[in-house]
């Protein structure tokens, strides 16, 4: 009877001390189970700050691309403004200068036409220069031609006189200038008897005539034997005792 008490309460504090152990193992999970949702709610918690302090910065990294686009787009339409307000003083400009031009080109064009009547109306009258007598007398006389070559070749010329064997080339200026004495004698002689070729076998006298000179122009023309026409109170004078036959 006692070994059969004995082995009962054995066995019942057997399993008093199984229960107890998996009471306690269940309340060790318990609490592990509490760490570990305590752990996860604590990196959910970080992640969600984290997440919220991203959400912020890329709501600051907005705000400033937002800013910095506005910016730009204030500097390109600031940009565009001076452009066109830079085109706009460019063609004023621009129409100045080509008004201007015109505007000094029909000055120069008239006072060279002014300058050519004048000086014409006096040869014409005389109709000499050089002390030889002409025939005829022609002002602005323009022309032509197309050598045999193919090169075109243009001339004109402010007066010309001639007769049986004589040209005088007369150019007038308004102003004449250095190296219009020098175009008379290695250009327009050349040009004008490919021009003209039933007077290339013809002597030429030259004049340069202008309502004023540049300084040297007058002792230049001169010393290349080149007649002087210029004016003298109200009236012209003629320097040609002195010229050349080219």
């Amino acid at each position: 009877m006692d070994q059969h008490a004995i082995s009962i309460a054995e066995i019942n504090a057997t399993l008093d001390r199984i229960i107890r152990d998996r009471e306690k193992e269940a309340q060790e999970r318990e609490i592990e189970r509490k760490k570990e949702a305590q752990e996860r709610k604590k990196e959910d918690e970080k992640r969600k700050k984290e997440d919220e302090k991203r959400k912020k910065e890329d709501e600051k990294r907005k705000k400033e691309n937002e800013k910095v686009k506005k910016e730009a787009d204030e500097r390109m339409k600031n940009l565009d403004a001076l452009m066109a307000s830079m085109t706009a003083q460019v063609e004023k400009t621009s129409k100045g200068i080509t008004e201007l031009r015109a505007e000094t080109s029909g000055i120069s064009e008239s006072n060279g036409m002014l300058s050519e009547a004048y000086f014409y109306s006096s040869l014409l009258n005389s109709m000499s220069f050089g002390g030889v007598d002409f025939d005829q007398i022609d002002k602005s006389v323009t022309r032509s031609r197309k050598l045999p070559d193919g090169t075109k070749i243009r001339g004109e010329y402010d007066v010309v006189m001639h007769n049986g064997d004589t040209i005088a080339l007369i150019e007038i200026k308004f102003r004449a200038r250095t190296g219009h004495a020098e175009d008379l004698i290695n250009r327009k002689i050349n040009i004008f008897k490919q021009l003209f070729p039933e007077y290339a076998n013809h002597k030429f006298l030259l004049g340069l005539g202008g309502l004023s000179f540049e300084d040297g122009v007058e002792d230049d023309a001169i010393n290349h034997g080149i007649g002087i026409l210029k004016t003298k109170g109200e009236s012209i004078e003629i320097i040609d005792n002195h010229l050349k036959i080219y």
